[in-house]
């Protein structure tokens, strides 16, 4: 640890203790000495007195008779020269919290203070009587300058309307500041009066004053709004929606327009649309998709042709969005624009608003566009498949492909038909994408089907076969339907289909696929004989290590033999139980003929971290070929901090000394515990 995290630690352990005697001492403090410590409390003081105060204000909750004698007696001290302004902030604080009525003429005394009139201010307009917001309306007029801006804001921060007359007032004066204030008050306040009052003014605001008038006015309009006085709030927005008015004033009145007219604004939001302004236009294109009916739909949709085109790409998303199948004619022809990006975003407007009848002309864009692919995987409604498959009979093969992956995509099943029949295609982009298909699609009704076409197909369509069989067989419930059409089909099969089957099974992971595999260990044909060991090393679990070890001893070729000692490996490393697991990889070294294998088994034994492990490693160190992997092993392990006081170590160190010169491994021999 350096040393500055050394003193950072220092300093939190401090902290922690400071607060633990803290405390500890609050605990023991009288609430009549808090306060007399209170009274003479200056910034930086111990606090301990201040905590006993704010537990008992925190627990009068539950007390009211108690929270009034709190109340009266930290009321009382405000107004005592006895007591120091650090404490008298600290009081303000706590009456803001449990302050009356009662309080109200003790607080209201700091308003005019230079010192304390912020934290007075602070107190009074968090107290929900009445009288504290009196309080700070008859100040209003006794006070200058920051002092005065801060009690116009608390007024307003409290809506405060009787004081409106003379914010008016203020808000025509010379002090601009105190004018601004003014202007944000009256805009949380509210109502005809501040609306006509900030109307006035900003007719002959100066510049500096006007942004803050304009954006009361708009508070002022946002509130008629929510309270259901629409008009007027519109013919405010209305007023300020106008070219000469700064862009995000516009922004803000076209959407209080849009709020307050709805439908009634769709006339504005198109002329936005019209615009050369790219800001606005995107701004206009959200209010696409909130300005409510549906003749705003079709009005929107019938200018959509008229529109510049990054103004209908925005467009046509926000038809996209609303939903609304009425501008389906207008998003349709818009496909057909020569402007790419027009047409992709139609397309993609398609997905979202189309159904059947739109699939021709989808179907044309199907082999050059993803968003037209993207559209056909999305659109609804009855006989959608269906028209997708009827596509399908006259598209050429790039087209036919894109279609068949919509299908997929959609995994409509009612396609499989259409689909088994495009494995045959003499197009080999389409055979590959059918494939694929069937098996997203995983329609279980299929399996004899697809089984059959792996019999008759070649090459790679046959591998691929197997794996979509593979997935559509495993979500079969009942383990014989799952492999029966692939047990039928080995009877007669040639090698290859044979082969292809085999590999079926081992992704299937049942019991009967496991005796069926065990059995064609023995087929005569090598090609048979080497997919049931690549099957048999991708089992799930350690049921099929027996044969691959079998294999392992006893096979008569030597690739088998390796081919099934890497599976042994793969299967092992799914066992969980750490003992079993170096069982099964010590039975695996015996079995290995040649050092190569035998190095693949000392990798997987120094991935388990076991003090057997170390041992099983150690066993090597004394022969030549395979001393490095053992020893790399048993670094390898040595580095768990769990093993680390193994005491098969020492051996394993010893050994290494023995067996090693060069310096490096000596080096980390040295390291390993003894």
């Amino acid at each position: 640890m350096d040393r500055r995290k050394k003193v950072a630690a220092v300093g939190m352990v401090c902290l922690a203790m400071g607060l633990l005697l803290g405390r500890a001492a609050a605990a023991e403090m009288s609430l009549d000495e808090a306060f007399k410590q209170l009274a003479a409390y200056k910034f930086g003081q111990s606090r301990v007195a201040l905590t006993v105060i704010s537990d008992h204000v925190r627990d009068s909750a539950k007390a009211p008779a108690d929270r009034r004698k709190l109340a009266a007696k930290l009321a009382g001290m405000v107004g005592s020269a006895a007591v120091t302004t650090d404490a008298k902030r600290f009081i303000c604080r706590k009456l803001s919290l449990i302050g009356e009525k009662t309080e109200v003429p003790a607080l209201a005394k700091l308003l005019t203070d230079k010192d304390l009139a912020d934290m007075g201010r602070y107190a009074l307009e968090r107290m929900p009587c009445p009288e504290a917001v009196a309080a700070m309306r008859a100040a209003l007029g006794q006070t200058t300058g920051r002092t005065r801006i801060g009690l116009i804001n608390s007024l307003g921060e409290r809506r405060d309307a009787a004081c409106a007359d003379e914010l008016v007032t203020i808000l025509s004066g010379a002090d601009a500041d105190l004018a601004e204030a003014a202007a944000a008050a009256l805009g949380k306040i509210g109502g005809e009066k501040a609306l006509s009052a900030l109307g006035a003014a900003r007719a002959k605001a100066p510049a500096k004053l006007k942004p803050a008038v304009t954006n009361s006015l708009l508070v002022c309009a946002d509130q008629m709004l929510a309270a259901g006085k629409k008009d007027a709030a519109a013919e405010v927005y209305q007023k300020l929606y106008v070219p000469a008015e700064p862009k995000r004033v516009r922004i803000a009145a076209l959407q209080g327009l849009v709020s307050s007219r709805g439908a009634a604004a769709a006339a504005l939001v198109l002329d936005a649309l019209r615009g050369k302004d790219a800001e606005m236009r995107a701004v206009a294109s959200g209010h696409v998709r909130s300005v409510p009916g549906a003749d705003v739909t079709k009005a929107f949709a019938a200018e959509l042709g008229k529109l510049p085109s990054a103004a209908k790409v925005l467009v046509l998303a926000a038809l996209a969005d609303r939903g609304d199948k009425a501008a389906l004619p207008a998003v349709m022809e818009a496909t057909q624009s020569a402007d790419a990006g027009v047409r992709d975003a139609a397309l993609q407007a398609a997905g979202s608003l189309g159904d059947a009848s739109c699939v021709p002309a989808l179907a044309k864009f199907a082999a050059t566009s993803p968003q037209a692919q993207q559209a056909l995987a999305r659109v609804s409604g009855k006989g959608v498949d269906a028209a997708i498959v009827q596509a399908m009979e006259k598209a050429d093969p790039k087209a036919k492909a894109a279609l068949i992956r919509a299908l997929s995509a959609r995994k409509a099943t009612s396609a499989t038909p259409a689909v088994l029949q495009a494995v045959q295609d003499a197009d080999g982009s389409v055979r590959a994408e059918a494939i694929k298909a069937l098996g997203q699609m995983g329609d279980p009704k299929a399996l004899p089907q697809m089984v059959q076409l792996l019999l008759k197909a070649t090459g790679g369509d046959q591998s691929n076969l197997a794996q979509s069989i593979a997935v559509v067989a495993r979500g079969v419930k009942d383990e014989a339907q799952r492999v029966a059409p692939i047990l039928a089909a080995l009877e007669g099969a040639d090698a290859k289909a044979k082969a292809a089957l085999l590999m079926v099974l081992g992704r299937i992971g049942s019991p009967k696929a496991l005796n069926v595999l065990k059995a064609s260990l023995n087929d005569p044909a090598v090609e048979v004989q080497d997919a049931a060991v690549r099957a048999l090393s991708n089992w799930p679990d350690e049921g099929a290590a027996p044969e691959l070890l079998n294999v392992a001893k006893t096979h008569r070729d030597l690739k088998l033999q390796v081919l099934a000692l890497r599976g042994y490996v793969n299967v092992a490393g799914k066992v969980q139980d750490t003992r079993k697991r170096l069982d099964m990889l010590a039975a695996g070294v015996a079995a290995a003929k040649r050092p190569e294998e035998k190095r693949m088994f000392l990798g997987a034994i120094a991935g388990v971290p076991d003090r057997r492990s170390v041992s099983m490693l150690t066993q090597y160190l004394d022969d030549p070929a395979l001393k490095r992997e053992a020893a790399a092993g048993i670094f390898s392990l040595a580095r768990d901090r769990r093993l680390r006081r193994a005491r098969e170590f020492k051996a394993a160190r010893a050994k290494i000394l023995a067996n090693f010169t060069d310096k490096k491994t000596l080096d980390q021999a040295k390291k390993l515990p003894q």
